[in-house]
């Protein structure tokens, strides 16, 4: 936890105009100067993650797609 503070610390400082982060196993992070604010953000930045989800979809499938094949039903 306080490591990762530091971190965070540090990208700020050094990405002054960032307005979030995202952390793998952490989650979203969004800040701004109030709660509506922060909220808008944080909107915009899931929403630009689900349409660069949906171009890789198009494209190919995210994450390398399937590996193996789904059993039948039976």
């Amino acid at each position: 936890g306080f490591e990762l503070g530091l971190q965070l610390k540090r990208f700020v400082e050094a990405h002054p105009r960032a307005q979030g982060v995202i952390l793998g196993g952490h989650g979203l992070i969004t800040w701004a100067d109030d709660q509506r604010a922060c909220y808008r953000t944080t909107i915009a930045a899931i929403n630009r993650a689900i349409r660069w989800l949906d171009e890789k979809q198009a494209a190919r499938a995210a994450f390398g797609g399937r590996t193996v094949t789904a059993m039948k039903p039976a």
